[in-house]
């Protein structure tokens, strides 16, 4: 078993990855979609659980925003193997999104909170 301090980078990989200019998926990136989403069913906070593909609130459960979960899957798998740990040692892999549809000023931003839970409950954050 590998230094679970190791593991503090990996919620980051995992926001990186899924918001990078390689997530572009039927016309927009995925923050594009994040923000398109959240406006349209005026929703200020999306969680996207990685593990078991879920997106929260069920009206923001779009295909575009599932487009790659199963890619991130795959990376956090490859990060715990590197590292010296079994995929069953996390329990919880979420991306809080917070986007601020209530101010005109931030139209385009959206901020991302991941987060990754060993089975032990220690929380690994960027």
């Amino acid at each position: 078993m590998g230094k679970t301090r190791n593991l503090n980078g990996i919620p980051g990989n995992l926001a990186l990855s899924y918001l990078s200019t390689l997530g572009y998926y039927d016309g927009g990136y995925m923050a594009d979609w994040l923000n398109f989403i959240a406006r349209d069913k005026n929703v200020k906070e999306i969680e996207i659980d990685i593990l078991n593909s879920e997106i929260e609130p069920e009206e923001t459960d779009i295909k575009p925003l599932k487009a790659d979960l199963k890619k991130l899957r795959g990376i956090l798998e490859k990060e715990l193997s590197n590292n010296g740990f079994e995929m069953d040692f996390i329990k919880k892999a979420i991306m809080k999104f917070e986007i601020p549809i209530d101010n005109p000023r931030f139209k385009n931003t959206v901020y991302c909170y991941p987060f990754i839970e060993d089975e032990n409950g220690k929380i690994y954050k960027p």
